[in-house]
């Protein structure tokens, strides 16, 4: 990952997904993610327009009380956007079934890193992209938009 790197995650609300934003955000990456109970061509409408580097996603999530496996919509997701280099899975384990392309990593894995040195961290200018966010799309196709535009328009 490196500055300017867009970077999506298919996550729950977790501290894995808080960490996986926080180092993003370190080394200057822009972050945009979704709730895993989107449909899949909502997720790739999303996704598809960032170009996306690095997907952080979890295995599964509970909806209305039942455990809903992800791995399969993890796989079409990273067959439909080439740009994908590296899957990281937010919980236990990886997977499976990637293609060449892309990478599968598991959490801990990413943990056993060292951690970067503060005085090591690049500053950027508050013009640097840190989140995407995305329109509702009642209006038309869901378009995205820098947290800078967002943040200027909501405290005018």
């Amino acid at each position: 990952m490196r500055p300017g790197d867009r970077v999506v995650a298919l996550a729950r609300n977790s501290i894995e997904a808080i960490v996986a934003y926080l180092g993003s955000a370190a080394v200057g990456a822009s972050w945009s993610s979704v709730a895993p109970d989107l449909g899949t061509q909502a997720v790739l409408d999303r996704f598809a327009q960032l170009e996306p580097v690095v997907l952080f996603a979890h295995s599964d999530y509970v909806h209305h009380g039942a455990r809903r496996e992800l791995r399969e919509r993890i796989r079409t997701v990273v067959d439909a956007l080439p740009s994908v280099r590296v899957v990281a899975l937010l919980d236990a384990g990886q997977v499976t079934g990637m293609p060449e392309r892309a990478r599968s990593l598991s959490f801990d894995t990413l943990l056993s890193h060292p951690p970067l040195a503060i005085e090591a961290l690049e500053h950027y200018g508050f013009n640097h992209p840190l989140f995407i966010l995305f329109s509702s799309g009642t209006t038309g196709a869901r378009s995205a938009s820098s947290t800078v535009l967002a943040e200027r328009s909501s405290s005018i």
